[in-house]
């Protein structure tokens, strides 16, 4: 993947053609590269253990042996200056001009906006109210205006104009630079939202059974609480809990408005968005602690999460479902039938179900993505390792141990009761994972001719990775309602 494998080369153009190709240090997993005004070339690698900015200076260096030197920021070295790139044009920095830069970065699965003088190595924040703010979703004006689109905890995905002060002075971390923002265009307006039904997604940290040693012994999640001003529950009820999982999986949740869960929590559910180990937005660590433990690390991590909330006495611990889509909803469906003691019901959106079947008929972005996530980055070393991942997790030597990972195997004994939402079109995760399944669950002992009632199938037509049309994302939502209500309520 671009995280784990890309290479940066410059080379020089002229009325002949390309010529002089020479690579850019020995970093692998560069993204971003941008020239700035005065003709450096900046890009961000993580070799820290954090994204961070690095630079070559061409006039000092020689352009047959660039030799990159890292942009130290003080205050930002433990921060995520970009993420795990699944799409071309990224842009979580530019340069103001021939001294500023505008950066955003991530501490603890949240976003923030600020200025960097890469001149000193200082920064300030500014006082801009956005805790999302997308990987491609800056761009410059002048040197002293630009664009974003980002969301907050009350606010929906919405463009801005952001005007900075004429004289920006000295900048010092902690100090938070005032400027002037105007909401262009937005997603949905939530200001139609009557007051007391927003539910703030706060950060919750928990310990990972997997792991003593920090970072690595706490996981992360943010949890929104049942909101609604209408109603108060009685006070010795525990609510019902809905633990959602990102896609990705190298991705993560982050606090901005999530009108899904709004959704629940306003009916009286807790709902809790699991960035578990292996998720963006933490440090390099992090996001590496799950490459070869897919399937396990994460469904662990969301089983220490639960208990977690159980001892916190926040959640009933008899109902507690998971849900996600992709990436997710294989971890509900792996989840679901590897620890059912603890979940009461479960709805997998496009989830993988058959971890060899995904290997081999995925798209080629992530043709080789799943023997990373389920093999580890080291097996790549090995010298059949080539003929292994062209095999796609068909040979021998990986057989049982995609078959451990594959909820398949384990679906005619799993009892948690799973509604799967698929879409008929999808190119990723293709509709025969979601048959597949069923399929297996179907197959109980004795009676294999009775479908059970408590595994459910819906397929949309015409919809792919990702649901689009109004009428399919309103019946998934209503069914998912009727599914929760059926298991949790």
């Amino acid at each position: 993947m671009p995280w784990t494998g890309s290479r940066l080369f410059v080379a020089r153009w002229s009325s002949s053609g390309l010529g002089g190709r020479h690579r850019v240090g020995q970093h692998y997993g560069i993204s971003q590269p941008h020239w700035s005004q005065d003709g450096r070339l900046f890009y961000c690698h993580d070799e820290t253990g954090y994204q961070q900015l690095y630079y070559v200076d061409f006039e000092d260096d020689n352009m047959d042996s660039p030799k990159p030197q890292l942009l130290r920021i003080n205050g930002l070295e433990e921060r995520e200056l970009a993420g795990a790139e699944f799409l071309l044009s990224s842009n979580t920095y530019f340069h103001l001009d021939g001294n500023y830069m505008v950066v955003t970065y991530t501490e603890a699965g949240q976003s923030q906006l600020s200025v960097v003088d890469r001149f000193h190595g200082t920064y300030v924040d500014l006082n801009v109210a956005l805790n999302d703010i997308a990987y491609d979703a800056l761009q410059r004006i002048n040197s002293r205006e630009f664009l974003a689109i980002g969301a907050a905890s009350n606010s929906a995905t919405a463009l801005y104009h952001i005007c900075l002060p004429e004289v920006l002075g000295a900048l010092e971390e902690g100090l938070r630079v005032s400027c002037r923002t105007a909401r262009i265009a937005e997603s949905f307006d939530t200001s139609g939202i009557p007051e007391g039904m927003l539910s703030t997604p706060v950060p919750f940290t928990f310990p990972r059974s997997t792991a003593s040693q920090s970072p690595l012994s706490v996981g992360h999640a943010f949890v929104m609480r049942p909101t609604n001003a209408d109603y108060t529950a009685p006070a010795a009820d525990l609510p019902p809990c809905i633990v959602m999982a990102h896609g990705g999986p190298t991705k993560h949740f982050r606090p901005s408005i999530n009108l899904e869960g709004q959704y629940f929590t306003s009916r009286g559910y807790m709902v809790v968005l699991l960035n578990h180990a292996g998720s963006t937005g933490y440090g390099k660590a992090y996001r590496d602690a799950m490459d070869g433990g897919w399937g396990v690390v994460d469904v662990q991590d969301a089983v220490d999460l639960a208990q977690a909330l159980v001892r916190e006495g926040m959640i009933d611990p008899r109902r507690v479902g998971i849900t996600g889509p992709s990436a997710g909803g294989y971890l509900t469906l792996q989840a679901i039938c590897t620890r059912s003691e603890v979940w009461a019901g479960a709805v997998s959106i496009f989830g993988i179900s058959d971890m060899s079947g995904f290997a081999a008929t995925t798209h080629h972005f992530e043709s080789s993505y799943d023997y990373l996530l389920v093999q580890g980055r080291d097996s790549l070393e090995r010298p059949t390792a080539q003929k292994d991942m062209q095999d796609e997790g068909d040979s021998g030597a990986l057989r049982k141990l995609y078959e451990s990972r594959s909820p398949i195997t384990k679906a005619r004994d799993n009892r948690v009761p799973v509604l799967l939402l698929q879409g008929t079109e999808d190119s990723v995760v293709t509709p025969e994972q979601a048959t597949a399944y069923v399929r297996a669950a179907n197959r109980v002992q004795g009676d294999s001719d009775r479908d059970r009632d408590d595994v459910e199938l819906v397929m949309y037509e015409h919809e792919g990775h990702g649901f689009h049309l109004a009428s399919t994302k309103m019946d998934s939502l209503e069914r998912t309602e009727q599914w929760w209500r059926r298991t949790l309520a």
